[in-house]
């Protein structure tokens, strides 16, 4: 891992060294803060909020799971929300939420319960 916005690239070749200047920059993965309400009906299909940081933008289609499945549907709203449609399971408590951006991922551990 690592930070910063127009970093360097450089590649080192049998002739020597090359640099593309300013071509890389380095994205942090997503951070969970929240999740509201934190219980669903085990038949699922309500909004599920997630709340927390560098969800970027619509423009990167940032996806959510609760527990290993995927959510229904999963929405960007702002760079510090996102929203999930809950998907059906079985009774169970303590499952992590996740959402994914750019390739990266974060995971609210023990953020959710399926309920009767």
């Amino acid at each position: 891992p690592g930070t910063g916005t127009g970093l360097d690239v450089r590649v080192r070749l049998w002739q020597g060294i090359d640099t593309a200047l300013n071509s890389f920059t380095y994205y942090p993965p997503p951070l969970i803060t929240a999740v509201e309400p934190t219980a669903e009906v085990v038949g699922g299909g309500n909004t599920v909020t997630v709340f927390g940081s560098r969800f970027e933008s619509h423009d990167y289609t940032p996806t959510a799971m609760i527990g290993e499945t995927s959510c229904v549907e999963t929405r960007w709203i702002s760079e510090s929300s996102i929203s999930c449609v809950a998907p059906a399971a079985e009774l169970v408590d303590g499952l992590a939420v996740t959402v994914s951006v750019r390739g990266q991922s974060s995971s609210l551990a023990n953020a959710f319960d399926y309920s009767g």
